[in-house]
């Protein structure tokens, strides 16, 4: 077991390392990005090896029939859309394996996500990597981003000179805090691992603070409502202390940020209308510029992995996407029309059915399970912010990770080691207090 865990973890330290290309630019003056993509693509061979040999030496997850159907389905999509996209020849082959690969990582996690050995092997080494990342975002707040063909998209769009360093273009690695917030806050007791756990949420708050980003900000206090109120509320199980001591800090936080000349420009921006047309805004042009390039055809089977589109109003933000030179963009910041642009409406019909369990009635049983509510909690928030920020990828695997983890816990059937906890919501599920008469007992 600690060889499959060594893999797995092994997959986010060589995918943490790949960002750090940025700092090779800087102080060596070396170019180390194609390095860098090895490693990360390394990585994804280590989480492969660390799933087949998870599935070897666990027990087999007992029921989830239809779970399997449709990772079944999602896995031929992948393999279909990878082909599709390599029958235009115009792409590039970087762009194609690289997309295919973002949902390859999806798949593997949903594979781990099943295991609560996964989980319980994972939280702290996570937990730790997450402080060593949040130190070296921090350091790279003091590097501006040098001009490269993967940052020259960026420096053009961005005019705010806090975004355009090496910390910030690194911190997506920070993404997985909300399942590591979450798990600490349902951890039974107090102890080293749930002060950190916890405090996770408070240094991604501060990054976005400092970085002026109103989406990241309201992310932050939505997982935050979920964690602490909607979720203890809905399975009855309020903790009161943890939750007070929690709310008294972010108060606290807020009280100091209030000072700082950041804070009020990020309130000044959440105040401001970008232009009074909201059909005119970026993001909307974006979709509005996809779908007009979509044949009927494409609207059903997409346009493949690497599939792209070009009719934009402005020049800033795109990218090379043919190996011609043709410029275009290959995402979208609004993730859910995503899949139809790769896969049309039958792909997004098949990503999205992953997250139908979401919606389903669930036993309390399945409640007792930490890991399950965590994943409640973080899940639906996730995929409303789908609506304003971009989709998993390759290039954000902490995404992937978290998307793939927690789909693969949302599709697990009730284990016998938790299924028979009886409803909480009624003593007589408990049976008749048995009479303690004519037993002896110490006073």
């Amino acid at each position: 077991m600690r060889t499959a865990r060594f893999c797995v973890f092994t997959y986010f330290v060589l995918t943490f390392l790949g960002l750090l290309w940025y700092f090779a630019l800087i102080h060596l003056r070396v170019d180390l990005r194609v390095f860098c993509k090895m490693l990360v693509l390394a990585g994804v061979g280590f989480l492969a090896v660390g799933v087949l040999l998870y599935r070897r030496r666990l027990p087999p997850i007992v029921g989830g029939k239809g779970l399997r159907i449709k990772m079944g389905v999602y896995a031929a999509a992948i393999v279909l859309l990878t082909l599709y996209g390599l029958a235009d020849t115009r792409r590039t082959y970087y762009n194609v394996f690289i997309e295919a690969a973002g949902h390859g990582m999806i798949f593997l996690f949903l594979l781990l996500g099943r295991y609560d050995q996964v989980w319980k092997d994972l939280e702290k080494p996570l937990i730790v990597l997450f402080w060593i990342c949040f130190a070296v975002v921090v350091i790279g707040l003091f590097y501006p981003l040098m001009i490269t063909e993967d940052t020259l998209v960026f420096l053009e769009a961005s005019t705010n000179p806090r975004q355009r360093t090496v910390g910030y273009s690194i911190q997506h690695c920070l993404h997985f805090w909300p399942l590591l917030f979450a798990m600490a806050y349902l951890r039974p007791r107090w102890d080293r691992w749930k002060v950190l756990g916890l405090g996770t949420m408070l240094a991604y708050l501060a990054l976005a603070v400092y970085f002026e980003k109103r989406a990241p900000m309201a992310r932050a206090l939505a997982y935050a409502a979920m964690v602490l109120v909607v979720v203890p509320v809905l399975l009855k199980r309020i903790r009161l202390g943890t939750g007070v001591l929690l709310t008294v800090v972010l108060a606290m936080f807020f009280a100091a940020a209030s000072f700082t000349s950041r804070f009020g420009q990020l309130v000044q921006r959440y105040e401001q209308r970008d232009v009074t047309d909201f059909w005119n805004t970026p993001r909307i042009q974006e979709v509005r510029a996809m779908f007009s390039e979509l044949t009927p055809a494409e609207w059903i089977v997409g346009k493949g992995f690497g599939g792209y589109y070009t009719s934009l109003p402005w020049t800033t933000g795109v990218s090379t996407v043919t190996s011609d030179g043709l410029r275009g963009r290959l995402n979208l910041h609004i993730g859910v029309f995503r899949p139809i642009l790769k896969g049309g409406l039958l792909f997004a019909a098949i990503y999205f059915w992953l997250f139908v369990p979401m919606i389903r009635h669930k036993p309390r049983g399945w409640y007792s399970d930490r890991f399950n509510t965590a994943v409640m909690a973080v899940l639906p928030v996730y995929l409303m912010f789908q609506l304003i920020a971009s989709a998993p990828s390759f290039t954000t695997y902490v995404d992937t990770a978290l998307v793939g983890m927690a789909l693969g816990r949302l599709g697990t059937p009730l284990q016998p080691d938790y299924a028979e906890v009886p409803d909480l919501e009624s003593y007589e599920a408990y049976g008749p207090e048995p009479s303690l008469a004519g037993l002896p007992y110490e006073t």
